[in-house]
């Protein structure tokens, strides 16, 4: 029964502890310091992240005007281009498919060789190296 009581004590002595150790941590993360300007620690670091995202959100706006502005002036010189400028552009490109087109073509033989020495078979001097 003492040692019950003794034990009970403990407990509330370690909760009374830890209550205050607690409230000491709240009050200061929570409580306006003039270290943050007048500003809570934990205010501070979240206007710390808004500050960071503003930054981040505004990079992100700049570049992606940039891109939206050259994105602007290719199609501003794509308007520009006269019919004959167009017809040699798209001969340029027809060309250029054409010659993908024929390196596909002779990959695709280039392939079908190479399966075919891998399906060929072995040579009788191999099979019979004493001979």
């Amino acid at each position: 029964m003492v040692w019950s009581r003794q034990r009970h004590q403990v407990a509330d002595a370690v909760i009374d502890a830890l209550s205050g150790m607690l409230q000491s941590i709240r009050q200061q993360c929570v409580n306006p310091t003039l270290t943050y300007g007048g500003l809570s620690p934990i205010d501070k670091y979240l206007g710390s992240l808004v500050q960071a995202m503003d930054e981040h959100i505004h990079a992100i706006t700049i570049q992606k005007s940039e891109e939206a502005q050259a994105e602007l002036a290719r199609t501003d010189e794509a308007a520009r281009l006269d019919d004959q400028q167009r017809r040699a552009r798209a001969g340029q490109v027809q060309q250029q498919i054409a010659e993908w087109d024929g390196i596909g073509r002779s990959m695709k033989a280039l392939m079908a060789d190479l399966q075919a020495l891998d399906q060929a078979p072995e040579p009788a001097a191999a099979l019979a190296p004493g001979v």
